[in-house]
């Protein structure tokens, strides 16, 4: 098995462990702050959290840009910084590698338009990831030595509108049109027929086929403001109807979930307080650590924060600059693959350059 292959197997596989809960697409500082987005997002990741969020922040124009986010795994840059060695492994050694340090890498690109009662935004993501096991993948229990190479591919289109129905009741509504390809596979290291099989679907393209879905969340948000404390509860509903797609590809179930948040402000700084649980009603059948999503953001004077929170059940931390013309986001977190915490999780740095213009 050539070293090539394998990497070629990252980019292309067979559906399992995609995104269930988790949105798809997400923005650094959110996820530093534990992706407690549902009471207060950031730029275009609103219309995917709660598109209720868009009157909130006092200006019509808020946002016109572009954004490029990469999501390496600690361990790739590990193995990146010993690339010229790895050139010169054998297959067996690259895979003894991958015991301990698995390859991970997140790739975003988005354009959008926000406004106080609209929003657009056009992305596109890939996230292959490579783990080798030496006692089978504990996802499915095998037993004998193998790799599961995996990708998340997304794309698409958000369309939003939102209003204050009240002084303290705002409602939003996200249309969505994703090509979605969310890919798992196994390979035993010992069966050469399942390997050459692979090949040739790789070769026919059978495995790289993006299924198209249409879909709509609404949103609703109570925001009680005070002069020095403000008070956030937010109600989402995902995937109404549930969003079907064409393909192998299963359908995006509808889930409901609520969060809420405070914020203790000044004039100037503002620190905001939330947590958001997820898929209240389980329909998606996911341990409890993956439904619950606490985080905290620190606001200085609107062009500085901080950020810390807990996803996945570990820790995340980061920070961002905000500037008139570019924004810079970066965050620190884990995410788990399995279905109990410390089974298959990577930890993930991820950092994004918006430029464009906010008035």
């Amino acid at each position: 098995m050539r070293i090539g292959l394998i990497l070629l197997f990252c980019l292309l596989s067979i559906p399992l462990m995609a995104r269930t809960i988790e949105p798809y697409y997400e923005d650094p500082f959110d996820i530093a702050a534990g992706g407690a987005s549902l009471t207060r997002a950031t730029q275009e990741a609103v219309l995917v959290s709660n598109p209720a969020q868009l009157p909130l922040g006092g200006k019509f124009f808020r946002w016109l840009g572009i954004k490029t986010t990469l999501a390496p795994g600690a361990d790739s840059l590990a193995l990146m910084q010993n690339r010229g060695q790895a050139e010169d492994q054998s297959s067996s050694e690259f895979v003894d590698g991958l015991f301990n340090k698995p390859i991970h890498l997140g790739v975003t690109q988005s354009v959008s338009l926000i406004t106080s009662n609209f929003g657009l935004a056009v992305f596109a993501s890939t996230t292959p990831d490579i783990k080798a096991w030496r006692r089978g993948d504990p996802i499915r229990g095998a037993g004998t030595p193998n790799i599961v190479v995996q990708n998340e591919a997304y794309g698409g289109v958000y369309a939003s509108i939102a209003g204050f129905t009240s002084k303290w009741l705002s409602l939003g509504l996200s249309a969505k049109y994703l090509k979605v390809n969310e890919l798992r596979e196994t390979i035993e290291l010992t069966d050469q027929a399942a390997i050459e099989s692979l090949q040739k679907k790789a070769s026919e393209g059978g495995l790289s086929r993006l299924d198209t879905g249409k879909g709509f969340d609404f949103g609703s948000l109570i925001f009680l403001q005070g002069k020095y404390v403000d008070f956030s509860f937010a109600n989402v509903l995902q995937n109404i109807g549930s969003m079907r797609f064409s393909g192998t590809t299963p359908p995006a179930k509808q889930m409901y979930h609520t969060g809420m948040s405070v914020v203790f402000h000044t004039s100037a700084d503002a620190i905001h307080l939330a947590v958001d649980y997820r898929d209240v009603l389980n329909v998606n059948k996911q341990p409890d650590f993956k439904r619950f999503y606490l985080g905290s953001k620190y606001l200085l004077r609107s062009y500085l924060g901080l950020a810390a929170g807990v996803y996945h059940g570990s820790p995340t931390y980061g920070a961002e600059v905000d500037l008139i013309l570019f924004r810079l986001a970066a965050s620190v977190y884990t995410r788990e693959y399995g279905d109990h915490p410390d089974v298959d999780r990577r930890k993930i740095y991820m950092a994004s350059l918006s430029t464009g213009l906010t008035l």
